[in-house]
């Protein structure tokens, strides 16, 4: 017996959205007295949207683009993550940038 069309969308609504934030310090929050944007983004789909946001933040300060792709390949449980995930979101680069800025910083 299959259910009528209201029913259904009652249903598929209730299963929470999985939001994953991958990257650095930038998605972590850190050195940001603020609320980091992955849980902004959460909040604001759920209102907008009118779902449950289950929101999963693995940003790391200091990470590197290198140092991503290394997790996502070698990490199962990173591995495990963006395979559950319906939505992701990333910033990564920074920490690559950096060394150069410290050159041009230092070259006057």
């Amino acid at each position: 017996m299959t259910q009528p069309p209201s029913e259904t969308a009652t249903t598929t609504q209730a299963r929470p959205l999985s939001l994953l934030g991958l990257g650095d310090s930038v998605t972590s929050g850190a050195n940001c007295d603020c609320t980091p944007f992955v849980d902004q983004l959460a909040s604001l789909l759920a209102d907008r949207d009118h779902v449950p946001v289950s929101p999963v933040n693995l940003g790391t300060s200091g990470l590197t683009a290198a140092d991503l792709a290394s997790q996502l390949g070698d990490d199962p449980a990173m591995r495990l993550a963006v395979q559950g995930a319906d939505v992701i979101v990333m910033t990564i680069g920074a920490n690559d940038l950096q060394p150069a800025l410290d050159r041009w910083d230092q070259s006057g």
